[in-house]
């Protein structure tokens, strides 16, 4: 294969990832909805939960591959139904601490079995050795 064609081939798995993406990021918002929250906040919940504690604004922004202010935007409102709550670093009063209430715990336990539920049917055409090897390529990249 030449470089045009590897390129032109790069170009178009590219292509089919990102709209992969967006189909599943749509699907999941589609279902997380009746949770009252779509991927992103889910995410945020996830790693929340994961740290098993607080997480600066700036370390989650940087786990999520979001700005400052995509994080702040993206908090707020999940600050106001309950499911986070800010905190002052005791050792640091700049830092702003972001916390996973015991709401937002619950929350994050049902979405997580409606988002299993629709991964197990968006992804049942794939053997387990497929998606095993899926996210290994994946991590590659």
């Amino acid at each position: 294969m030449n470089t045009i064609e590897s390129n032109f081939c790069k170009i178009g798995l590219a292509l089919h990832i990102t709209h992969t993406k967006v189909q599943l990021h749509r699907q999941l918002d589609k279902v997380l909805s009746a949770h009252g929250i779509g991927v992103s906040e889910l995410m945020v919940l996830h790693a929340l939960h994961t740290a098993q504690g607080a997480l600066s604004r700036i370390a989650l922004a940087d786990m999520l591959s979001l700005s400052a202010s995509a994080i702040t935007k993206l908090l707020a409102p999940m600050e106001k139904i309950g499911l986070v709550d800010k905190a002052k670093d005791a050792h640091d009063a700049r830092l702003s601490l972001v916390l996973l209430t015991d709401a937002g715990t619950r929350v994050y336990q049902e979405a997580l079995v409606t988002a299993r539920a629709e991964l197990d049917y968006y992804f049942a055409r794939l053997t387990s050795e497929e998606l095993a090897l899926l996210a290994r390529l994946l991590e590659k990249i």
